[in-house]
């Protein structure tokens, strides 16, 4: 009974999950991106509700810095889409210098939120977790990737 619980429960959240990636509009806003993340780590993680309720808020907090430090990267970006070939030694210099910084700021936010986990989750469960996250920018891909070559060209 246990093992049909769990295939139908993973079941159901595979196909909301595709439901909803399916049904967006040209562009999902970020709130209806944040949900299907929500969604795909539950479901890989199969978190149980002790679990969830010390997960949530410390994953929460890693994914905020993750957003921060990404938005500033795309702002450097931004600057620098320009042709590079243009940019002063200077210029470079700084995109660099923020872009080596945000590296180092994920590999940081990375190591505090498996020591964090490390006495809330299992090692295998943290594992998961860090392989879930890949998937989930994987299926956003491949989504992405699949609407573009369904699109009329110009």
């Amino acid at each position: 009974m246990t093992f049909i619980l769990i295939n139908m429960k993973t079941l159901l959240t595979t196909a909301l999950l595709f439901i909803a990636l399916t049904s967006f509009a040209q562009r999902p806003n970020h709130e209806q991106l944040k949900s299907l993340k929500i969604a795909y780590i539950t479901e890989q993680l199969e978190l149980t509700p002790s679990e969830a309720q010390v997960f949530w808020p410390i994953y929460n907090v890693f994914d905020q810095e993750m957003e921060s430090i990404r938005k500033a990267e795309r702002a450097q970006m931004k600057m620098g889409k320009r042709d590079f070939k243009a940019v002063t030694e200077a210029e470079a210099k700084e995109i660099l210098t923020v872009l080596k910084d945000g590296e180092r700021r994920k590999a940081d936010a990375h190591i505090q939120l498996v020591t964090q986990l490390k006495d809330k989750l299992s090692y295998k469960k943290t594992l998961i977790l860090l392989q879930a996250e890949e998937g989930f920018k994987r299926k956003l891909l491949r989504e992405l990737r699949d609407r573009r070559g369904k699109e009329p060209r110009n």
